[in-house]
């Protein structure tokens, strides 16, 4: 893409970095807090035609407004054939559907930074990939993540049905997230026998279903055997870096550990993005999705590691390190990855005419 048409990315991305380096307490003004969090939904929310998976959802869109409910919900996931089929029916195409879907990310991912030592840094973390490469082309795991980002920010104030309940809405927009009942398994106070058998027994159900439901044979040609050109990621290894890298922080003494990943989830969603670095040579596809949903480790860990430097001056350097490496990925991507083509030039639907609009 040509650099006016990236301008857009880089003034969201310059007032995140600006706020990073400027503001580093952990409570955010309310005010521009909440309005950061709108300016975001509405410039992935409202996007047009912007994204790999752009085509596929007019596509999808127009398929659901032919249709009943009940027909919907064969061409997707249940919670996403719904909100996708309302949004069809009531003339909104896909329009409706991100926006809603893009709050739900947004107001999930500033929950689980809110709970970081450096709020502002922790979105900016996340800008990069998950916000501007995944917000703003896969629209159902978007909105996934969301919804288990706000149960990362909550989980030390909740139980278990409430955990599962969570991870089972999330699974019900991207059948991948439900994955995370594992860690909902790991944390349970049970003898480590119960929990490795109760995990094995969660593994056949979640393999039992794929394979009745027919989902496992879409799923497996496109995480597993089905590795064509199509489903190589050859940006995976670098996208499970931006985790696997920070997820290291599990391997350090307890007293600095505790400080970048201070709650025991936190380290074990650390273990897997460590696990997934050699996965990503082999399963890219599955991979590269998984470490999507391990984006509260490097949140965490990196807000948390500039807290460990002891004068002011260090801290700032260190934000300042941090914010200028994440505009550094942002720029790499859009100039350089396969798919950022897509994504140039960026527009928006609330500056289009009517008539130019996928409705």
């Amino acid at each position: 893409g040509s650099p006016p048409a990236m301008i857009p990315y880089f003034v969201v991305a310059g007032i995140f970095a600006l706020a990073a380096v400027l503001f580093p307490g952990p409570r955010p003004n309310r005010v521009a807090w909440v309005s950061a969090c709108v300016l975001l939904i509405l410039f992935t929310g409202l996007r047009h035609k912007v994204g790999m998976d752009w085509n596929n959802y007019l596509i999808m869109a127009d398929r659901m407004s032919q249709r009943s409910l009940v027909e919907a919900f064969d061409l997707a996931e249940p919670a996403y054939a719904l909100l996708l089929w309302g949004s069809a029916q009531l003339g909104l195409g896909v329009y409706g559907a991100n926006l809603v879907g893009n709050s739900i990310f947004c107001v999930g991912l500033f929950k689980c930074a809110s709970k970081t030592p450096a709020p502002w840094l922790a979105v900016l973390i996340a800008l990069p990939l998950l916000v501007v490469v995944v917000s703003m082309s896969a629209a159902r795991q978007t909105i996934a993540i969301g919804v288990l980002l706000w149960l990362v920010a909550i989980w030390r104030d909740t139980g278990l049905i409430k955990r599962v309940l969570i991870t089972l809405l999330a699974g019900s927009f991207h059948f991948s997230a439900i994955f995370f009942l594992a860690f909902v398994a790991w944390d349970l106070k049970l003898k480590p026998t119960w929990r490795i058998s109760l995990g094995l027994a969660m593994g056949a159900g979640l393999l039992g279903f794929l394979v009745f439901s027919g989902s496992g044979g879409y799923y497996d040609d496109l995480y597993v055997s089905g590795q064509t050109q199509m489903t190589y990621s050859p940006g995976a290894i670098q996208h499970v870096m931006l985790n696997g890298l920070p997820a290291l922080a599990v391997l350090l003494p307890a007293r600095i550990r505790s400080r970048m990943l201070p709650f025991p989830l936190l380290a074990q969603m650390a273990v897997l993005a460590i696990a997934l670095i050699p996965l990503a040579l082999v399963f890219s596809q599955a991979a590269g999705r998984m470490t999507l949903y391990l984006f509260p480790v490097s949140m965490f860990a990196l807000s948390g590691a500039v807290t460990l430097i002891q004068r002011a001056e260090g801290r700032a350097l260190g934000r300042t390190v941090i914010a200028m490496a994440m505009v550094g990925v942002l720029a790499m991507w859009l100039n350089f990855a396969n798919s950022s083509h897509a994504h140039n030039p960026y527009s928006n639907a609330l500056l289009m005419d009517r008539s130019e609009l996928h409705l």
